[in-house]
């Protein structure tokens, strides 16, 4: 993995948290800059007066459009993350104010990513987490020390990592993925027997590694159950 860290930060005074985060990884810590490619094992943190993207393997830097008042560097990056690299993108919100990260956690859920937001009750400022949680969109709500288990976890199962083949779900069993849309149409009001079985295929074992689960002998009820596709999805994919 590589890691982004976006912060509101002063416009006006030169930061210093990647020289204080540095102290506490192993992993490289480095200030952003323009054209600069993401390497895994690095921390990247974005530099003040600035707003933060990324397109394929590259982060770009531009100059915010508003000099002064409302900036959402949160809600730009995670756009774009969304954007660039669809279903392995992953959004974490932790504490600050306002609710900056709300649209981005939706573009991320959108494209099929994996989203995080620390327990409300344990930050000192709750605002953006309160806001991020609301939408529903949010997969684990969990205190910070427990993120790195959850991030491992899932990057190293298997039909996340595609180090294996899934099982085809109307092999052996030809109802499961009927049984998965009616639910879902049931429960939704969307009907999603419009997406290509491959669309529905990845994101069902998306969501099975988000989840831990090995096979289709669990229950369906807990395979769809946080399977989270918006009619904005469906129309972008049918």
């Amino acid at each position: 993995m590589a890691f982004v860290l976006v912060q509101h930060l002063d416009p006006n005074h030169e930061s210093l948290t990647a020289d204080l985060l540095a102290r506490h990884t192993t992993m490289q810590v480095v200030e952003a800059r323009d054209q600069m490619p993401i390497e895994m094992n690095h921390v990247y943190m974005i530099p003040p007066n600035k707003y933060l993207t990324i397109h394929d393997n590259v982060l770009q830097l531009s100059e915010p459009v508003l000099r002064r008042g409302l900036r959402l560097p949160i809600d730009n990056f995670f756009r774009s993350l969304a954007e660039a690299h669809e279903e392995r993108a992953i959004g974490i919100i932790l504490s600050g104010t306002g609710s900056d990260g709300t649209l981005g956690i939706k573009a991320i859920k959108g494209a099929g990513g994996v989203t995080l937001a620390e327990v409300p009750e344990s930050a000192q400022y709750n605002g953006m987490l309160r806001s991020a949680v609301a939408t529903g969109l949010v997969d684990y709500v969990v205190p910070i020390e427990g993120m790195p288990d959850i991030l491992i976890r899932y990057l190293k199962h298997a039909l996340v990592r595609k180090t294996s083949t899934p099982v085809p779900l109307d092999k052996g069993k030809p109802d499961t993925l009927r049984s998965i849309l009616a639910i879902l149409r049931a429960r939704t009001k969307y009907d999603f027997s419009c997406y290509k079985q491959g669309t529905l295929m990845r994101r069902i074992s998306r969501r099975m590694g988000l989840n831990q689960l090995e096979g289709l002998e669990t229950p369906i009820s807990t395979i769809w159950g946080s399977i989270r596709m918006k009619r904005r999805s469906c129309l972008r994919t049918c």
